[in-house]
């Protein structure tokens, strides 16, 4: 029996494989470099509180216990609610798996790989590229500066923007308001940004909304309901976030540190050297991307999303400061330096303008001149990235070494350190870094807090400890012992002598929040007091004879947003069912 004809699309799809494996060397090329220490760290503190967070995030749900806050940083806020930190998203099963450090790393190597896939797609299927010329483009955007640019610099939440090009591949396509599965993938997509990155990824929304409606005001449509169901879709993490910016009244004026950036619209672009808001591609790209503007219709997208997004990069030094009014905008006051998140849109914009540039050749000189420019390009980049990436995390394997260390919590605003409940678990970041002794927290939030901390921190880095510190929790007769403390609850000893007294007040060494819930074991029931203050503790009054008080923190924007983000992927899902048997129930052409 023999089979039937090969079908037209074979050759085709033969060759997109065979230049699909171009890119896909240059990725493993970066990934071994990237991987040469798997479970070693770096002393980057970026790179400290992204391992943190994730070992703060594993052990909790090991320990069957969502960590909806941290007991341990500022003396207790929502961190489900830290807009620059994921503690909760779609890839925390690769923490789960593989732990916090391997697990972080590979979750780069995941958004990337998207990155160059979205590429690839978006140059060959939106821009009609040949395989080659979408092959070139894919391998720039993985050897460019960029990449090793994040990587070096510890800016974690910033490889969201390699989901740029496959959002408008998803999204430049014709569908009015109906939902389908391209739009229901975009969504998921935007929702991973949000909720793993920092909150300024809106940005990465702005730059995907220029190069789609550049593409064709006609997407207009689809472009508002992804950004729509998005919203709603990570509305867990939204919501809780805009109640701790509301919580801390946050004001970052910090705009001038935008007048020490635009120096990179040359060097740092046509060079090779790799700096931390810098996309270094080198000179060739540059040359191939100058040639498609002979065909500038084509261009016209890419053109535009770059010209804004330069503009806005050079903030004050443009010649209007547009940026200036982005940081009017809510949220997005916090961004201190433009170039940093509107660089690669520029950067894009050039790779997928060279793309163009090679399918202005002819024949079989177009594979030839795709694969030319390919190795003049990447290899330079990669040579230069591979020493930068091999010695970024030169930590010793540290899952595997025995050393001590202190228990310890650096606070650098306050340069107090408090070491907690001393229990069975060590319960503080030390233990998350598997022996580094502290952990700063530069860029955390500078939430009010009358903690009392254990220890006292010096500008040279020496601990003391403090002689008065009252303890973990207190009475006015003195201090309590603390049997059980996680990310939500505290458990609370209370001493025999307190029955048939008085009712006591409890000091529990954390901020106060109307989101605490308390109970005891005893008849009566315990009174959480208001707080008296922006730096008030939590201070409980329990009845007369109970023996054990227990609070756990509960936020109602969290199992708010829990529920719009479960009913959102609920009606996706069924959207995107719902679509498909429309399809394939529709009668086929006549032949």
């Amino acid at each position: 029996m023999t089979g039937g004809p090969a079908s037209p699309d074979a050759p085709a799809g033969r060759r997109r494989v065979l230049w699909a494996l171009l890119p896909a060397v240059v990725f493993a090329a970066l990934a071994t470099a990237f991987l040469s220490s798997p479970w070693a760290i770096t002393w980057n503190d970026d790179w400290t509180q992204i391992f943190a967070f994730g070992a703060f995030l594993r052990d909790s749900l090991l320990g069957g216990e969502l960590p909806v806050r941290s007991p341990w940083l500022g003396g207790g806020f929502p961190i489900l609610g830290h807009p620059e930190y994921p503690v909760l998203s779609p890839f925390t099963p690769l923490v789960l798996l593989a732990g916090p450090i391997l697990g972080t790393k590979l979750v780069v190597l995941v958004v990337l790989a998207a990155g160059a896939v979205g590429t690839f797609l978006y140059c060959h299927r939106t821009l009609r590229t040949a395989p080659e010329s979408a092959a070139m483009a894919s391998s720039l955007l993985i050897a460019s500066g960029w990449t090793t640019a994040i990587l070096e610099s510890g800016n974690y939440p910033q490889i969201h923007y390699f989901w740029l090009p496959l959002l408008a591949w998803l999204l430049a396509r014709p569908g009015g308001w109906r939902v389908d599965g391209a739009l229901a993938a975009a969504c998921a997509i935007g929702a991973t940004a949000l909720t793993d990155g920092h909150l300024n990824t809106v940005v990465l929304f702005g730059l995907v909304a220029v190069l789609v409606l550049a593409q064709s005001p006609r997407y207009a449509p689809r472009l508002l309901l992804f950004l729509g169901l998005t919203a709603a879709l990570a509305a867990f993490k939204l919501l809780p976030t805009f109640a701790l910016l509301r919580l801390e009244d946050r004001a970052i004026e910090d705009y001038a540190g935008g007048l020490q950036v635009g120096a990179f619209a040359t060097g740092d672009f046509v060079g090779l050297a790799c700096r931390p808001d810098g996309f270094a591609l080198g000179p060739l790209p540059w040359l191939v991307a100058a040639v498609a503007l002979v065909n500038w219709r084509r261009a016209v997208p890419l053109l535009a999303m770059g010209a804004i997004a330069s503009w806005l990069a050079l903030g004050p030094k443009a010649p209007l400061d547009l940026f200036w009014l982005v940081t009017r905008l809510p949220v997005l006051g916090s961004i201190d330096a433009p170039t940093k998140y509107f660089v690669f849109g520029l950067g894009f914009a050039v790779i997928a303008l060279a793309a163009l540039g090679i399918d202005r050749a002819q024949g079989r000189l177009r594979p030839a001149l795709a694969l030319v420019a390919t190795l003049g390009a990447v290899v330079p980049l990669l040579a230069t990235a591979w020493p930068t990436l091999t010695t970024l995390f030169t930590e010793p394997d540290l899952p595997r070494v025995r050393r001590s260390y202190e228990p310890l919590l650096t606070d650098a605003f306050d340069t107090g350190a408090w070491a907690g409940p001393r229990d069975r678990r060590p319960d503080l970041y030390a233990y998350y870094q598997k022996g580094i002794p502290l952990v700063r927290w530069e860029d955390n939030f500078r939430l009010s807090t009358g903690q009392r901390p254990a220890w006292a921190l010096s500008l040279t880095g020496e601990l003391t400890p403090v002689p008065d510190f009252p303890g973990a929790a207190w009475t006015a007769e003195g201090r309590l012992d603390v049997p059980e403390w996680s990310a939500n609850t505290v458990t609370v000893a209370l001493p025999a002598a307190a029955a048939g007294r008085l009712a006591p007040t409890v000091t529990i060494n954390q901020n106060a929040s109307p989101n605490w819930s308390c109970s005891v074991d005893g008849p009566g029931e315990a009174a959480v007091q208001a707080a008296e203050g922006a730096d008030a503790l939590l201070t409980v009054t329990v009845p007369a004879g109970s023996t054990r008080l227990r609070c756990e923190y509960r936020s109602p924007d969290f199992r708010l947003g829990a529920w719009i983000s479960a009913l959102t992927a609920l009606g996706l899902i069924a959207a995107v069912v719902f679509s498909a048997r429309r399809r394939n129930a529709a009668p086929s052409p006549a032949p």
